[in-house]
């Protein structure tokens, strides 16, 4: 799903595709590189997000927009074993709000986090949520 705002030149509509891309910058940035990584619902790394079908990005990352025109976030990842989930999953929710303000001049009403799974030599499954909500400015 995309999201939508209406301006004075018109509607703004933001894919699903470019959220994944944005997340994608982020886990590549120098402080979370080879700690977080993104991923599918079933736990599954995703290392290229150019290219992926419109299935692909579903397994990765969820829209909503509710009546009010705010929207929620809710995407998945694989945390490096030994690094803080909390604050990993709050690092990379402020980052991606913040690109969201940039972008579209709005920030999601939530980011939900699913931590997927844990990867040390072996990716050990988990299920976590992390959800952190952000006050309409």
């Amino acid at each position: 799903m995309a999201i939508s705002k209406m301006t004075e030149i018109g509607r703004i509509t933001i894919a699903d595709p470019v959220f994944v891309e944005a997340l994608k910058e982020i886990t590549e940035e120098e402080d979370m590189q080879g700690k977080v990584f993104l991923a599918t619902k079933r736990g599954k790394i995703v290392t290229e997000t150019a290219g992926l079908s419109e299935n692909d990005v579903a397994q990765i990352l969820r829209t909503e927009q509710e009546e009010s025109g705010r929207y929620t976030l809710t995407f998945c990842v694989v945390v490096k074993f030994g690094e803080s989930m909390h604050g990993l999953a709050r690092t990379l929710a402020d980052r991606i709000a913040l690109r969201s303000l940039q972008k579209n001049g709005s920030r999601p009403a939530k980011v939900t986090v699913q931590i997927t799974g844990v990867q040390s030599k072996a990716l050990m499954r988990r299920n976590l949520e992390i959800e952190i909500e952000y006050e309409d400015q």
